[in-house]
C-alpha cells in the first residue's frame, strides 16, 4: 500500500468512527472514541495534509504562462486553512473570502484595503501561488482559467532591502560585474538609474563592488526601486506592492509609491497596491476594493478623489455664477448708456 492509499484509509476510518486496536499481535476493529483516541485524530489530520500535498503534486496548480491584458475573479466563495474540530468532527476554515467581482486591466492602479486579519494577504497569496482548495478562480482575458498569476507578476515591498550577501549590481541584475552586462542591459540599467536620479560618476563600478548598506539611506531606497523597474522591463503583466510598512518613513513610502505608479503607467502594466494605510495610497488608485470584517470584497469609491471632484464642481459653479453676474452688470451698463443716448436726442 502506498502512502496516499494508507492516508486515505485512515481518513475513511475516522469518518466512519472506526479504529484499529492491537493486543498481543492481534488487530481488531473497534468503535472510535474521539475523546479517548485523540492521537488517532491527530494522525488523521496529518494524513489529510499528506493527501493535500500529494494531490498538489499529482494535480499541480496552473499559473498564467503568457502575458495578458486583464484578469478577473467572479462569484468566488473561498475557504482557506482547513482544520478539524475534534468536538464536532467537522472541518472548519480559519479564513473565508467572498468575491462577487474583482477585475483588473492594463493601466489600472488597484487599491486593496481592509483591516489587519481581514484576508488581504491570503487573497494576494492565492493570486501569486494559487490554492489547492480554490482551483481555476482567475479568468484571463483570453478566457483561460488558471489557479495563479504564474510568472506574470512581480511582488514588491517598499520596506525591503537588497541584502549584503553580494554586490548591489548582482542583487539587481544577477550579474556580478559590469563586464557581464550586455550593451542593451547597460543601457536599460543606465536609463532606470537616471529616472531615479542616481547618476553620480562611476555608479556602475560602485554598484559592482559595494554592498547595499554602504550606500546612503536615500540611495538605498532608489536602488531598491531600480531592482523592481529592472524586473518590470524584463516583462510582467502585474506588479503587486504589498503592505508598505516597516521602518520606512511615510514620506519616503509615498514618494516610492508615486515613482512606482509613474513607471508602471509608462510600461502599461497592472498595478495592485494593498495596505490598511489609505492616506498613503488612495490618491494614487484608479479603483478600490475593500475586504470587510465579514470577509466580503466590495468595490468602493475613492473618497479623496470624490471629495476633490466635488470641490472642483463647486468652484466651477461659483465661477459660473460670478460670470453670470458680470454679464448681467455689463448688459445693465450697456442698457443705461443706450437710454442716456436716447434721452439726449
Amino acid at each position: 500500500m502506498d502512502g496516499k492509499s494508507f492516508a486515505t484509509a485512515l481518513i475513511k476510518m475516522q469518518v466512519n468512527n472506526v479504529a484499529i486496536s492491537e493486543a498481543k499481535g492481534i488487530y481488531t476493529k473497534i468503535d472510535l472514541d474521539h475523546q479517548k483516541y485523540k492521537d488517532f485524530d491527530k494522525l488523521c489530520e496529518q494524513a489529510q495534509n499528506i493527501i493535500s500535498q500529494m494531490e498538489e503534486k499529482v494535480y499541480p496548480l496552473k499559473g498564467a504562462e503568457e502575458p495578458f491584458d486583464s484578469f478577473s475573479i467572479k462569484n468566488l466563495d473561498a475557504k482557506f486553512y482547513p482544520k478539524k474540530n475534534y468536538e464536532t468532527g467537522k472541518i472548519v476554515y480559519s479564513t473565508y473570502i467572498k468575491v462577487p467581482e474583482f477585475s483588473v486591466k492594463r493601466g489600472d492602479v488597484i487599491l486593496l484595503s481592509g483591516a489587519s486579519g481581514a484576508g488581504k494577504s491570503t487573497f494576494l497569496r492565492m493570486l501569486k501561488r494559487g490554492d489547492i482548495n480554490n482551483r481555476e478562480v482567475i479568468e484571463l482575458d483570453s478566457g483561460k482559467k488558471v489557479d495563479s498569476l504564474g510568472k506574470e507578476f512581480i511582488s514588491f515591498r517598499p520596506s525591503m532591502d537588497l541584502g549584503n550577501e553580494s554586490s548591489v549590481l548582482h542583487q539587481i541584475t544577477g550579474k556580478r560585474n559590469i563586464y557581464e552586462l550586455s550593451k542593451s542591459e547597460k543601457m536599460k540599467l543606465h536609463k532606470i538609474l537616471n529616472e531615479l536620479h542616481l547618476d553620480f560618476p562611476d555608479l556602475l563600478e560602485q554598484m559592482s563592488t559595494r554592498r547595499f548598506m554602504e550606500f546612503s539611506t536615500g540611495q538605498q531606497r532608489r536602488l531598491i526601486l531600480s531592482k523592481l523597474f529592472y524586473r518590470i522591463d524584463d516583462g510582467a503583466s502585474v506588479v503587486i506592492v504589498d503592505e508598505p510598512v516597516g521602518n520606512v518613513e511615510d514620506k519616503l513610502i509615498k514618494e516610492q509609491l508615486e515613482m512606482i505608479k509613474r513607471y508602471a503607467m509608462k510600461r502599461n502594466v497592472m498595478l495592485l497596491l494593498t495596505t490598511h494605510r489609505l492616506d498613503l495610497a488612495e490618491d494614487l488608485a484608479t479603483k478600490r476594493y475593500h475586504i470587510n470584517e465579514d470577509g466580503v470584497m466590495e468595490q468602493m469609491k475613492i473618497q479623496r478623489k470624490e471629495e476633490e471632484r466635488e470641490k472642483r464642481r463647486k468652484r466651477r459653479k461659483k465661477k459660473e455664477k460670478q460670470g453670470e453676474r458680470r454679464r448681467e452688470e455689463k448688459n445693465g451698463q450697456k442698457e443705461e448708456k443706450k437710454r442716456k443716448r436716447e434721452g439726449r436726442k
